[in-house]
């Protein structure tokens, strides 16, 4: 599903987008990467085949919004706002070559918001421009398997979360019409917090 409603005027605008898709994902495939054998009475290989498969734990939901705001002095001066959010729920299904049969979740989400402030200032013979954001963004990973009872017990527990600030100062400058002379000078910082359950064992460990 996808929305969008703009307004333009003489020193205003704006612009509102949502976009949002939605699947199970569980579509029916032939497994070419697995082979199955068909015994005979004697318990020797009669035939071979591929199997068919329905991909399992494979659905997801997206939701996108971004909201950009300008305004135009009139004078060569123009400010920005732009906003851009995220909210993602997906499901990893099992590589193709695995025999696993119990029930599982392996779930990724994501929840991250964009935002960045500009400024351009524009005169006959150069232009100056200024942008400031700033990046917030959550990633959760979780692992749960049915250990035969009909309990899921979580195996893995992944937290991330990243706070980024950013700022550009950038300049164009124009010496008559065969020489342009430009800038930029940027700067990130990035704050990140991590962390990671696992409490799957293995024997002999």
């Amino acid at each position: 599903q996808y929305l969008r409603v703009s307004y333009g005027g003489q020193r205003w605008s704006a612009s509102t987008r949502a976009v949002y898709s939605t699947s199970d994902n569980d579509f029916r495939y032939t497994n070419y990467d697995k082979m199955e054998l068909v015994y005979g009475p004697d318990g020797a290989v009669v035939d071979t085949y591929h199997p068919v498969e329905r991909n399992r734990n494979g659905a997801f939901r997206d939701l996108h919004l971004l909201q950009e705001v300008y305004y135009n002095t009139g004078r060569g001066d123009r400010f920005g706002l732009t906003a851009w959010y995220v909210n993602s729920r997906r499901g990893i299904p099992l590589l193709s070559v695995s025999y696993a049969d119990d029930d599982y979740e392996n779930l990724q989400r994501e929840h991250t918001l964009r935002s960045v402030v500009t400024w351009d200032h524009v005169r006959t013979h150069y232009k100056v421009s200024a942008k400031a954001g700033y990046v917030n963004s959550n990633l959760a990973y979780d692992y749960s398997r049915d250990l035969g009872n009909g309990v899921m017990a979580q195996m893995i527990r992944s937290r991330s979360r990243v706070n980024t600030v950013y700022g550009q100062i950038g300049g164009e400058y124009y010496i008559g019409s065969k020489w342009l002379f430009t800038a930029d000078i940027t700067a990130h910082q990035h704050f990140v917090v991590s962390s990671d359950k696992n409490i799957i064992t293995q024997q002999g460990g």
